[in-house]
């Protein structure tokens, strides 16, 4: 998480009591919560805030307390200008009510969602097609 903290150029304030910054990203994320290695519920949402330590985000439903999660955050940069980036965090619903539930981190990684399809992709695609038929 220390590179999210690099990518919005976060510091720690003595003001705030909270162990760990907060940022304000929304974007669009998927969810499983699990039990073991069995899905008991999938749904969509948004992210409100996120820091090194948890994310706070709006689910369709509220999420039980307690239960393992893992979440897929779409991440706002590419890979090489060309793959989609997901942030995929597990952990467990710390606290949840009708309006959000915050999610403790204790693993992420990044994964690749697929290679973004250019203009030029498109006409390459189109001209094989063309040729082939």
């Amino acid at each position: 998480m220390k590179l999210v903290m690099k990518l919005f150029g976060g510091s720690r304030d003595g003001a705030d009591r909270r162990r760990a910054k907060r940022y304000p990203i929304e974007t669009p994320v998927t969810y499983r919560v699990m039990r073991g290695r069995r899905n008991l519920k999938t749904g969509v949402g948004r992210t409100i805030n996120i820091s090194s330590k948890a994310l706070l985000l709006e689910a369709e439903n509220p999420l039980p307390a307690g239960s393992d999660i893992e979440v897929a955050l779409e991440w706002p940069a590419m890979l090489n200008n060309e793959c989609g980036l997901s942030l995929v965090v597990s952990g467990k619903v710390i606290r949840s009510d009708e309006l959000s539930s915050a999610v403790s981190i204790m693993r992420y990684q990044f994964r690749t969602r697929g290679r973004r399809v250019t203009q030029r992709d498109s006409e390459a695609l189109v001209g094989a097609s063309a040729s082939a038929g």
